[in-house]
Formats: C-alpha cells, sequence, structure tokens
C-alpha cells in the first residue's frame, strides 16, 4: 500500500496530503452495502460453471429503474503494486 500512496503523490502534483482511516468490522455502512445484499440474495443456490456468467449474475439481481452497470476488467487494467516495490523501499528490511 506504501508503494500505491508513494506513486500517487508522485504522479499527483495538487494532492498535499493523504489521510488514512481505519473501520473495525460491523461499525460502518455504505450505499454501497445495500446492492451487496441484493447480489448476494439473488446469488444464493445459483452455481455458476462458466466466467462469463458472473456478469449475468451480477447484472440481474435489480430491474428497476435498470440492471446494474457491470465493467469488464482484463488483466492488464490492474497495476503491479510490487514491480515498484524495490525501487522505493529497500531490500534490507
Amino acid at each position: 500500500m506504501l508503494v500505491m500512496l508513494f506513486s500517487t503523490l508522485q504522479q499527483c502534483k495538487n494532492i498535499q496530503i493523504i489521510e488514512l482511516n481505519f473501520l473495525f468490522s460491523g461499525n460502518s455502512l455504505m450505499t454501497v452495502d445495500c446492492m451487496h445484499y441484493v447480489i448476494e440474495n439473488n446469488a444464493r443456490g445459483i452455481i455458476v460453471y462458466t466466467t462469463s456468467q458472473w456478469m449475468t449474475l451480477l447484472q440481474t439481481p435489480r430491474k428497476n429503474p435498470a440492471p446494474y452497470i457491470v465493467e469488464v476488467l482484463m488483466f492488464k487494467d490492474f497495476v503491479d503494486w510490487m514491480a515498484g516495490q524495490d525501487a522505493i523501499i529497500p531490500s534490507t528490511m
């Protein structure tokens, strides 16, 4: 996580402070909790055989106003933060 924060500070010149907040389990309520609840209830008892079925499973729980929008990410969309770790954090730790 330190590598990600350091990289962000290097690229974004308008950020002066990064504030980290830690939450305890069960003490937070977010608007996406409702979405997670609806998806989990809809997925109960459904067996997923292929990865393509996941998108349908995530879209279909909500009918109104419209199904959830699912954005498919590929492996290239993720950053390998471990690769930059050696350049920023010394290996003597």
